[in-house]
């Protein structure tokens, strides 16, 4: 899990705009390479909000690059 306050900018005013600014928490799971799949935990139910194959909703810079 991450805070929902540290996503982009843009991820934040799109969880706002559909309804979910009240979540604090956001999952994400690591697919293969860049491929993630980011949404919510209810119990043991997984929700998914974003399908993200390009890992854009957190960036990340490359270490020694």
């Amino acid at each position: 899990s991450q805070d929902v306050t540290s996503l982009d900018k843009v991820a934040q005013t799109r969880l706002q705009k559909i309804g979910q600014a009240d979540e604090e928490k956001i999952f994400r799971f690591r697919i293969k390479g860049k491929l993630r799949l980011w949404g919510f935990r209810t119990g043991p139910v997984f929700r998914i909000l974003w399908y993200d194959p390009e890992h854009k909703v957190y960036p990340v810079a490359k270490k020694n690059t």
